[in-house]
């Protein structure tokens, strides 16, 4: 259950930024200021459970049909991206300051 590739990243510009991606079997979280490094970080494994309900949930959100990209005539603020692979499905998604289940595009 656990996808091939995994990477979320948040950003709020000029501020926080946040990411999480999977490698080598470990969920590998970091966050900090933005254009500083290293950022705190640590790593999660999560059980195969933890994997099956993560994979239930997406299906339940209806991910995969997200659309590519999420806008708002404001450019500056927060900033986020999704990319999820699995064998069966993929998706890759992201916005600014807009989000799916929203009016505006």
């Amino acid at each position: 259950m656990k996808p091939d590739k995994l990477k979320i990243e948040i950003s709020i510009y000029g501020s926080d930024t946040s990411i999480l991606v999977l490698r080598d079997g470990a969920l590998h979280y970091a966050s900090g200021k933005m254009f500083e490094l290293p950022p705190k970080g640590e790593v999660i494994t999560p059980s195969e459970e933890a994997w099956k309900m993560f994979r239930e949930e997406l299906d339940q959100i209806d991910i995969w049909n997200w659309q590519e990209t999420y806008s708002s005539e404001i450019l500056d603020g927060l900033q986020w991206t999704v990319e999820i692979a699995y064998e069966d499905n993929q998706i890759l998604t992201g916005g600014i300051n807009a989000f799916p289940g929203e009016d505006r595009n």
